[in-house]
């Protein structure tokens, strides 16, 4: 019933991405400056984190060893709090900040290169300075032709137009 009440007023239907979506939106290319990403589902990383933030941790409920499932949890306040620590306390053992972190997505993985997700810290632009390190090019449109974009939408049983 509801279904049919969406179709009445137009709305696309259930399982489809409108045309509208892709319209919207590009494909970007983003290239970094040189350096290091902070790899949250390293055993190193849950280790340091968790001797360096003990007694914030057990204050937050986390006795123990930090878990990957705390890490990558849908607790943003959680996460938000370990990844601003990262951010602003770790120095990388060659004395550089990290770029940002590295992290598993918890939707999983799809195949090599895929399933990995990224938060770049833009310190530039946060320090007031005009210009970040990072490029962005002009993007892409998203083609419906794609056969990345083909490959998503079968793999997510969605069809589009």
């Amino acid at each position: 019933m509801v279904e049919d009440d969406w179709l009445k007023a137009g709305n696309m239907q259930p399982g489809w991405l409108p045309t509208v979506w892709r319209d919207g939106r590009r494909i970007y290319e983003i290239t970094f400056p040189d350096g290091w990403w902070v790899d949250v589902a390293s055993s190193d990383t849950l280790s340091t984190v968790s001797a360096a933030l003990e007694e914030t941790l057990l204050k937050w409920g986390i006795t123990g060893t930090l878990t990957l499932s705390e890490l990558t949890s849908s607790d943003r306040k959680l996460t938000t709090r370990i990844a601003t620590w990262l951010r602003e306390e770790v120095t990388l053992d060659d004395g550089s900040q990290p770029l940002g972190i590295q992290f598993p997505s918890k939707y999983g993985r799809s195949g090599e290169a895929a399933g990995t997700s990224w938060a770049y810290w833009m310190r530039a632009v946060d320090a007031g300075l005009s210009k970040e390190p990072a490029v962005v090019d002009n993007g892409l449109p998203i083609e419906l032709s794609d056969p990345d974009f083909k490959h998503a939408l079968r793999f997510h049983h969605i069809e589009s137009r």
